[in-house]
């Protein structure tokens, strides 16, 4: 293993999210800005570093830090959101999504993760607090061990695909109720949830598929840092997020193909509604000539001293009714 050279200068304290030291015993260290460099030098040790680019010293620092390489630099000062995965000399330069860790966000919203990964560091870089690089924080400080900063990407690659595989599967059963609903004619607020749920579909699709053609570029051209080890789980990342976005779109055609369905059956029930208010009006239109008539007021009008007479008028006026829907039931209107 070569050594890293060490940063020209010093991360601010409060840009730095954690920084870990791994010195190959299994004592995972935390480490201060103050010790970073001195972690660095030693030639068994790796680290991993975990900065916030939303703080401007932290910004500052990475864009002129010289042990980065360029593009990395250039991407993270322009907050370059562009999905890449380039392997340089030593190292592997990253830019990706992952999904966040705020409680007032979408499960599905997601936010990019910068990133650089050789044999003796992983640099990692966010704007916004993401779940996996939590996770990540969270099993070190458990114990969990890393042979090289490209074994650390690793494990934070896997926790993501495990995140996105939970998402999906959620997403998958509310679809599948959804659909139970829908068959069995219950028709609520489905149309509301199907729009969200393809609104989350669409932005897994258009987050994950860029990284997919961007593994699927490194693995056709390997790269000889690679090695077998980090080719071989590249390219299980590649096939994992084939399989997972066919299943995205999938879903989202399946809500698609069932907001449509719904949209169907609502204008159904609609028009049963409509035909039945069509056919009580028109049963109501010659009852209320009939009481039109029998309302005036002027004379002549039969019946008007036949004691008898209401009840005739109420007759015909039932009859009247009953006539009509018996032609619009013969006509096969009702």
């Amino acid at each position: 293993m070569h050594s890293e050279p060490a940063p020209s200068t010093q991360i601010p304290e409060d840009g730095l999210i954690c920084a870990f030291e791994f010195p190959g015993d299994g004592r995972n260290r935390d480490l201060k800005t103050s010790d970073i460099a001195a972690a660095l030098s030693k030639p068994s040790s790796i680290v991993w570093l975990h900065a916030n680019v939303a703080h401007a010293g932290t910004l500052r620092w990475l864009t002129r830090s010289d042990w980065i390489p360029e593009t990395l630099r250039d991407a993270i000062e322009k907050y370059d959101e562009r999905c890449r995965i380039e392997p340089t000399v030593d190292g592997l330069v990253v830019v990706v999504s992952d999904l966040t860790f705020e409680h007032d966000s979408d499960p599905s919203e997601v936010a990019t993760l910068w990133a650089y990964a050789t044999d003796r560091l992983l640099l990692t870089a966010r704007k916004h607090p993401l779940q996996t690089a939590d996770r990540v924080r969270a099993e070190v400080r458990a114990g969990l061990r890393a042979e090289s900063g490209t074994d650390l990407l690793e494990t934070l690659f896997a926790f993501r695909m495990e995140a996105l595989h939970r998402l999906v599967d959620e997403i998958n059963g509310q679809v599948d109720e959804i659909e139970d609903q829908v068959l069995r004619g219950r028709v609520t607020e489905q149309r509301e949830q199907l729009g969200g749920l393809r609104r989350d579909c669409a932005r897994l699709r258009r987050s994950f598929t860029p990284e997919r053609t961007a593994l699927q570029k490194v693995l056709a051209h390997p790269q000889p840092f690679l090695g077998d080890r980090v080719a071989g789980w590249l390219r299980s990342i590649a096939d994992d997020l084939a399989f997972l976005t066919e299943e995205v779109i999938a879903l989202q055609e399946r809500a698609k193909l069932l907001q449509e369905e719904l949209s169907a059956r609502v204008a159904e029930d609609t028009g049963r509604k409509l035909n039945a208010l069509t056919a009580l009006t028109a049963a109501f239109l010659p009852m209320t000539l009939i009481t039109g008539i029998w309302g005036m007021n002027v004379a002549g009008l039969p019946g008007g001293e036949d004691t008898g007479a209401f009840a005739w008028v109420i007759l015909l006026i039932l009859a009247a009714g009953g006539v009509t829907l018996g032609t619009l039931y013969l006509k096969k209107l009702l």
